[in-house]
């Protein structure tokens, strides 16, 4: 049979707080990619995007690389750079290479080292028919993937591009948007720094091409999907057990329908001799699905809320994307989302 694998890159620059992690998450979750490339990545712990395995590699980076991998998808070859702006590894007969140069127009030499010879040995992997290479590339390889006075070229890149055969997924797809898709904006201007090049083959059996607005970093997500037989893939895991939200012990007005949730309780005991038993199958259970009910409303709620808000993200990137004035706008949203899922810490 033939499913879709989905890959996505994003630049997480800013994601400390736990807050935007779960943003994150659940940014991940709700696109149901498989694959995840990250760049400007500050911490270690990803212990939180469950269902997924991860890769880290900060080396001498303040600022390194990640990849989240759905558990039940076999990888092998992994391979670190020191200086932590490169992850590779093997899924099937396909190398997949995240990629993170250094950013700036004074580290032009450094660039240009960084694709003449720290990544070549990332492709030497045995059994390799294919190839992805996806992340915030900090350059551009034509002029119209930027907007603004600064044009930064790699040649050198271009050059392996050329020589390893691969296509921009982004070319196939361009004729879906009505406008040139930038995935990063600074004032008045901006770029399409972040990119997702695959050999030709994948590139026929490339689906669809996503550039997607988020809400946790500066940059917006590039992701696409293409076919593959049905070996390796991930292996879906039930939703596991359930536990109070600690944060629903927060909430005045939850404390108090609870409280007189409690009293009715009492009351049965008196009409129940075991004590043991009113415990563990009246009591315990009327308490869990007190509490069920009232984080589903909760969650419905902060998901309505969301969706708004998220649809006003949207929009607004859309009319940046078009050259129009939206930073302030697009920080309040930004702002309103991140709000919304500190509540629910």
């Amino acid at each position: 049979m033939i499913y879709k694998r989905s890959v996505c890159t994003i630049n997480i620059a800013g994601i400390e707080c736990m807050a935007k992690k779960n943003l994150l998450r659940d940014f991940i979750n709700g696109n149901d990619f498989d694959v995840i490339f990250l760049q400007e990545v500050v911490f270690t712990n990803f212990d939180v995007f469950y269902g997924f395995e991860f890769i880290v590699n900060n080396g001498s980076a303040a600022r390194g690389t990640a990849v989240l991998i759905r558990s039940g998808i076999e990888y092998r070859e992994i391979l670190l750079s020191t200086c932590g702006r490169i992850i590779s590894f093997m899924i099937d007969d396909t190398i997949f290479i995240n990629v993170y140069p250094i950013s700036g127009g004074q580290y032009v030499r450094e660039r240009r080292d960084f694709f003449l010879n720290e990544i070549v040995p990332h492709f030497n992997k045995p059994n390799a028919h294919h190839i992805i290479i996806a992340g915030d590339f900090n350059c551009i390889l034509d002029p119209a993937d930027t907007r603004g006075a600064t044009k930064n070229l790699c040649y050198e890149l271009k050059r392996l591009i050329e020589t390893m055969e691969l296509g921009d997924v982004y070319n196939k797809f361009s004729r879906n948007f009505q406008n040139r898709q930038f995935t990063f904006h600074r004032g008045n201007g901006a770029s399409r720094l972040d990119r997702i090049y695959i050999s030709r083959h994948l590139l026929n059996k490339s689906t669809n091409f996503d550039v997607l607005p988020t809400c946790f970093s500066d940059h917006h997500a590039v992701s696409f999907r293409y076919e593959i037989e049905s070996s390796g893939l991930a292996v879906r895991h039930g939703r596991g057990y359930w536990k109070i939200n600690p944060m629903l012990l927060n909430l005045n007005e939850i404390e108090h329908r609870y409280n007189e949730n409690c009293e009715t309780l009492k009351q049965r005991l008196s009409y129940n001799v075991n004590f043991l038993k009113w415990w563990s199958q009246d009591f315990k259970k009327s308490t869990m699905n007190f509490y069920k009910n009232e984080i589903i409303t909760f969650n419905r709620e902060c998901s309505r809320r969301k969706e708004f808000f998220y649809g006003l993200l949207r929009e607004l990137a859309c009319k940046q994307n078009n050259g129009e004035v939206t930073e302030i706008d697009i920080g309040y949203v930004k702002r309103q989302l991140c709000d919304i899922e500190r509540q629910k810490l």
